[in-house]
């Protein structure tokens, strides 16, 4: 019998009734706000899933101890943040839910200081694909699963147990944090530390123009990856060296392996390697746009006014 309890009805008695009116102000968006709207939905049992898979990965990596609040100590909140992840097409490929620690509530100098994480700039993304359109190298794409969970926490950091998984009989309890969590403030930096230590030990050179470009490059290959978060691109001048580093990184963080570059950051990659061009489009998101804008134009305007509208 597991310690926390589960899901099924106890989100109807303890989700606050006032978490309805949040869907007011966002009502173009399809996924669920919070766990009520994710228990409400008609895909209430992927979201639960989602739920288990996401809490599953936190324990297995040890990410907080319950204890006691200090008295010179305040928790902060957390909360799930449900995403449907789709393909270039629209398809739906995962349901993904993540607990998010509500960072807001910490206080600078006190929970923590230094917050800057470099992200990759798009201009660098574009040069890098022009070249290795021109030189014809393998460019893939990988994902850093739970990725803030890698960085290490400098400050002690409580939070409130996640909703659907508080345990019994210790519902005083709080998280001590013991790694970065999404939300908190310092967690980017502490991600970012943790991936740059280890390019560097992989004799990898970093870019002074962008902190997010790595390379490396011998007499027999040419490696370079770019870093936008959780998302890494990578292109090699050879196969078994692209191999190599993937395997490489699986060794040392969770990943998810995404094959050759097709969808990424909410843009498409077409690519014609006999002609050694690569095509960048963004049709779904505006697809998508146009959907929530018309979404958000018939909840605002009156019910007569968006039935006499045009169709799109």
């Amino acid at each position: 019998m597991r310690e926390r309890r589960l899901l099924g009805e106890w989100w109807k008695n303890h989700i606050l009734p006032q978490q309805d009116v949040e869907r007011t102000n966002v009502a173009c968006l399809d996924d669920p706000l919070n766990l009520c709207d994710a228990m409400r939905s008609e895909d209430a049992s992927k979201w639960e899933a989602a739920m288990e898979e996401e809490f599953g990965s936190l324990m297995a990596n040890g990410m907080w101890e319950l204890v006691p609040l200090p008295k010179d100590h305040k928790s902060v909140g957390c909360k799930w943040v449900f995403r449907t992840k789709r393909d270039a097409s629209g398809h739906i490929m995962r349901h993904k839910a993540r607990l998010v620690a509500k960072g807001y509530f910490q206080v600078e100098g006190v929970d923590f200081n230094e917050t800057f994480a470099p992200m990759a700039k798009f201009t660098t993304i574009r040069c890098m694909f022009a070249i290795g359109a021109a030189m014809d190298l393998e460019i893939h794409q990988m994902d850093v699963k739970t990725v803030f969970l890698n960085g290490e926490l400098e400050e002690d950091i409580y939070m409130d147990q996640p909703q659907g998984f508080v345990q019994d009989g210790k519902e005083h309890l709080v998280c001590k944090l013991k790694k970065s969590l999404y939300g908190l403030k310092k967690s980017p930096r502490a991600w970012y530390q943790c991936i740059d230590m280890f390019f560097t030990h992989e004799d990898f050179f970093r870019s002074q123009v962008d902190h997010s470009l790595y390379v490396k490059q011998t007499g027999e290959y040419l490696l370079i990856v770019i870093i936008y978060v959780d998302d890494l691109i990578i292109l090699a001048s050879n196969v078994s060296i692209l191999k190599w580093l993937k395997s490489r990184l699986e060794e040392e963080f969770e990943m998810s392996d995404l094959g050759e570059l097709h969808y990424c950051l909410g843009v498409e990659f077409e690519r014609d390697r006999a002609n050694r061009t690569i095509t960048v489009s963004q049709s779904k998101y505006i697809e998508e746009v146009r959907k929530r804008f018309n979404k958000a134009m018939n909840f605002l305007l009156p019910k007569s006014a968006s039935e006499s509208a045009p169709p799109p």
